[in-house]
């Protein structure tokens, strides 16, 4: 990928997925969800080629961003992970869709930060953590919203 297209991807797709996620800026469920399936679409088509800096060092704090989404997004909270509806006593696993979003959107301010020094690294960074890691969140996620949009 060449840098152009990287920095492209960062700007118009992680960039505001990431000030959506931790600000809300009025948004909807709906609009959230949407962003969710927008950035889990392209960034599974990013490279993946483990190119990024080892020693990149990170100023986010997940406490301080599960707090900010606490705080924009009120209405998600703990939910059934196997079917994403409410707790009910039968709930076997819980979710906890405030966590999802935080644990996403500390990997997306992550590969913005990493951008600054390393846009192709960056992207290829976002690649690795989301098939390593949120991309399970990100589905979770989805369900409890298509949950909490037709309840």
């Amino acid at each position: 990928m060449d840098q152009q297209t990287a920095q492209e991807l960062m700007t118009h797709i992680v960039a505001p997925a990431f000030e959506l996620f931790v600000e809300r800026r009025n948004a909807s469920l709906l609009e959230l969800d949407f962003a969710l399936l927008a950035l889990s679409n392209a960034v599974s088509h990013f490279p993946n080629i483990s190119d990024w800096p080892d020693d990149a060092e990170s100023s986010l704090d997940y406490a301080v961003l599960s707090a900010e989404i606490s705080r924009h997004w009120p209405e998600l909270g703990l939910y059934d992970l196997n079917t994403g509806e409410g707790l009910t006593d039968h709930s076997s696993e819980i979710g906890d869709a405030i966590d999802d979003l935080a644990d996403i959107a500390l990997d997306l301010g992550r590969s913005l930060e990493i951008a600054h020094v390393n846009v192709s690294g960056a992207v290829s960074q976002l690649r690795f953590w989301y098939d390593a890691h949120w991309d399970d969140h990100a589905a979770d996620l989805r369900k409890h919203l298509t949950w909490l949009l037709n309840k």
